[in-house]
């Protein structure tokens, strides 16, 4: 499946919420290194400010806009004669994990260029300054409309453009061959998550894309079908094939084998040979 598909699908359970924000100017700006519960975008519109970070120095100049994720330090000090930027805080998830989490930002794509800073600092206007003549819920729904519109250019711009490299690789390949060299055991999907590289919940939502189920149901899946395999073509015993996939209670195996074909192990065998 085409990862911009993937990352779409992905994108379309993202829930935001502005928190604060507004137009900011100053010739005299410092703070020593703090930690935010929430995410923050600066987007500057004149001079230039000193951003460190995950113990990087970064220098965000006028018409670069800056992400701050949720749980990062930071600290900054002004670098020119005075700032003029908007800032805004705010909470974003999907499924109630924050995107930046789960969406990791390149270490240098914390900040990038906006190619149209004019368009970016009128969207921060309408967000951020009221100006509109909505009012209510429908100026809250506007505002969140705005501030998805912002994370749209981010993430155009900043995000790991090279998953789809990722995605065209080997990685489910080999978490499929995985799974079958591994058929007799139970596997964590945190393991599988390692092996590709992918924090846990994105890996869950980027392969149930690709392959229409969760990672543990697909590996149940397969499961299954060596079961009814052995079942219908072989002489082995109740209790060897259930210890083949990695069963060992026979009870168990027989409501797991009933649940996915409406048989129990039994009657799946003597349909299937014929008796």
């Amino acid at each position: 499946m085409n990862f911009d598909l993937i990352l779409s699908k992905y994108l379309s359970a993202l829930t935001v919420e502005l928190l604060a924000g507004r137009l900011f100017q100053s010739d005299s700006w410092t703070t020593n290194i703090h930690m935010l519960g929430c995410n923050k975008i600066y987007f500057v519109l004149d001079g230039s400010f000193q951003l460190q970070m995950n113990g990087k120095t970064l220098e965000i100049k006028k018409n670069q806009l800056a992400i701050i994720p949720e749980g990062t330090y930071h600290s900054y000090q002004l670098t020119s004669d005075s700032i003029k930027l908007y800032w805004c805080h705010f909470n974003s998830a999907v499924n109630g994990v924050n995107i930046f989490e789960t969406y990791k930002i390149e270490d240098n794509k914390f900040f990038f260029d906006i190619k149209d800073p004019k368009s970016v600092e009128n969207l921060f206007k309408t967000m951020l300054l009221d100006e509109t003549k909505k009012s209510g819920a429908a100026l809250v729904m506007y505002k969140h409309a705005k501030l998805m519109e912002l994370l749209s250019i981010c993430i155009e711009n900043s995000m790991q453009k090279d998953r789809e490299e990722e995605f065209e690789k080997e990685e489910f390949s080999d978490i499929i061959k995985y799974m079958y060299a591994h058929i007799d055991e139970n596997i964590q999907v945190e393991h599988l998550a390692e092996m590709a590289h992918f924090h846990p919940n994105y890996f869950i939502r980027a392969f149930k894309q690709k392959f229409g189920s969760s990672p543990i149901r697909f590996f149940n899946q397969l499961k299954l079908e060596r079961a009814k395999e052995m079942l219908a073509n072989t002489e082995k015993p109740m209790n060897a094939i259930a210890s083949e996939i990695g069963i060992n209670d026979m009870s168990y195996f027989s409501r797991f084998v009933k649940q996915q074909t409406g048989l129990s192990p039994s009657e799946y065998r003597n349909i299937y040979k014929g008796l």
